[in-house]
């Protein structure tokens, strides 16, 4: 493994481990993100807060973008990598390339490893999405770093959820939830 990559386990590590955290809130999710500069300052991490703010939108990707846009002081976040817990859906990977964000470096794999919130089962990827666009932006996806950690999350959260006393079955929790 090369330096880099151990900068991106190192890093997916981190995020992991942040998301976790989630699991002490009123309001736990397995979905986290997180914003590097080039010169490997954490801008911003954040995780899901789609149920507590009552917006779909919240995703980690998209809070961790905003966060890092005001620590910048603008919306342009060219030089920097998103870290995402799992596969960016195509709203979060959207997002990352309004941003002008260089590099995208993700864990969980949606279909594979998220699919109890992916009911609608979209297989869009983010390099799909990317390669779609008129003017093909320049964004360097890594994929499966730290998978398993990442894919531990999930189970971790069911069993959070269950605490909580919520049903989380891939046809009733969508509906239970929003």
């Amino acid at each position: 493994m090369n330096d880099e990559m151990k900068l991106h386990h190192e890093r997916m590590q981190a995020l992991v481990a942040f998301t976790a955290s989630s699991f002490q809130t009123s309001y736990p999710s397995p979905f986290g993100g997180a914003i590097y500069t080039a010169e490997g300052r954490l801008l911003a991490q954040a995780y899901d807060s789609v149920i507590r703010e009552c917006d779909p939108t919240c995703h980690g990707e998209v809070n961790a973008i905003r966060q890092a846009s005001k620590v910048q002081g603008s919306r342009w976040l060219a030089g920097c990598t998103l870290y995402s817990t799992c596969e960016p859906c195509a709203m979060c990977t959207a997002a990352t390339i309004w941003a002008g964000i260089d590099q995208i470096v993700f864990g969980a794999y949606t279909n594979e490893d998220a699919t109890c919130f992916w009911p609608q089962e979209m297989d869009l990827k983010a390099q799909d999405l990317i390669g779609h666009m008129v003017q093909r932006p320049q964004i360097t996806v890594i994929e499966g770093v730290e998978r398993e950690a990442c894919k531990s999350l999930f189970s971790q959260w069911e069993s959070v959820m269950q605490r909580l006393g919520i049903e989380i079955s891939s046809t009733s929790w969508p509906g239970k939830l929003f």
